[in-house]
C-alpha cells in the first residue's frame, strides 16, 4: 500500500536529536500520522498527534488504528493545558505557518520546563532554489495541479498554502527560539540528490520497482549532507527554565 507523505528519511531526524526517555510528546502537524506512530513504536513514548487537515487526521488514523491521540488543532491555538508535554516535534511545519513566533509562544507554553524541542525546516542554501514548494504560494493552479498528480489523481487533504515556504538559517532560528529555548545540537541533512529527487517525484512512474526505490532513494540522499548549504536543517533545543525570585528584601541588612 501507498501511503501518503510517507517519507521515512525524516526518521533521521527524530532518531538522532529526539533524547531517550523523552516522556510525553506531541506531534504538530503530524499529516498522515507517520513519524508520530514510528516514535511511539520504535521510541516508546507516549504520545499525541495534532493536524489541522482533517482529512489527512482521517487518512492517519486509517493508517494506524492503534495509535488513539490523534487530534485536531491548530499549532497557534494549541488545546492543551500549560506545562502538558516533555517533547514537541516540528517536522516542516514552521514555514508553512503565517503566524510563526505565535507558533513557538503556544509551544512554550506546553512545554514542562526543561522540556525539549526538536524541529527541522528548510535550510536557507544555495540548494534551496531547487525548492518549488514556493510556487505553492503564488501560482495555487499550479500547485493544485502538481498535487493532483503527485497523489495519483486524489485532492482529498488539498490545502492552499499560507505562505511563501520560508527558508531559515542557524542563526534566524537562534534569533526566533532564543528567548525561550537553548539550542543544543543542530544537524544538517540533504545533499543536492536529494533535492532533485524530491522535485521528479510527482511525475515518476508507480508500482515496482520505483515504490521500494524511491524510499531508498530517498534515506541515502537524506542522509547526506552539504554542511551549511543542505537542504534541511534540524535541531534540538531546551525550554529554558527561568528562575522566579521571591520579590522579598531583607529589611535587616545594614
Amino acid at each position: 500500500m501507498t501511503m501518503r507523505y510517507y517519507q521515512p528519511e525524516r526518521r533521521l531526524i527524530v532518531d538522532q536529536l529526539v533524547p531517550p526517555a523523552a516522556g510525553f510528546f506531541l506531534d504538530i502537524g503530524c499529516a498522515c500520522g507517520h513519524v508520530s506512530a514510528y516514535l511511539a513504536q520504535a521510541h516508546g513514548l507516549s504520545e499525541v498527534g495534532l493536524e489541522i487537515n482533517t482529512a489527512l487526521l482521517k487518512e492517519a488514523q486509517g493508517y494506524y488504528p492503534w495509535f488513539h491521540n490523534f487530534r485536531s488543532g491548530n499549532g497557534t491555538a494549541l488545546p492543551f493545558a500549560d506545562s502538558s508535554f516533555d517533547l514537541v516535534v516540528l517536522r516542516e511545519v514552521l514555514e508553512h505557518v503565517g503566524d510563526e513566533e505565535g507558533l513557538v509562544r503556544e509551544v512554550v507554553r506546553v512545554l514542562k520546563p526543561g522540556g525539549q524541542l526538536v524541529m527541522s525546516v528548510p535550510n536557507r542554501s544555495l540548494i534551496s532554489l531547487l525548492d518549488l514548494n514556493r510556487a505553492k504560494f503564488y501560482v495555487p493552479t499550479l500547485h493544485r495541479a502538481v498535487y493532483w498528480m503527485k497523489h495519483r489523481g486524489n485532492l482529498e487533504g488539498f490545502r492552499q498554502e499560507e505562505t511563501n515556504h520560508r527558508h531559515y538559517s542557524l542563526t534566524e532560528l537562534g534569533e526566533l527560539l532564543g528567548g525561550e529555548f537553548e539550542i543544543e545540537r543542530h544537524l544538517y541533512f540533504g545533499s543536492l540528490p536529494y533535492m532533485v529527487t524530491v522535485v521528479c517525484t510527482p511525475f515518476l512512474p508507480t508500482g515496482p520497482p520505483f515504490d521500494s526505490w524511491l524510499p531508498d532513494r530517498l534515506a541515502k540522499t537524506f542522509k547526506r549532507n552539504l554542511g551549511r548549504h543542505s537542504a534541511a536543517i534540524a535541531l534540538c533545543a531546551r525550554k529554558k527554565v527561568k528562575c522566579e525570585t521571591s520579590g522579598k528584601t531583607n529589611a535587616n541588612r545594614n
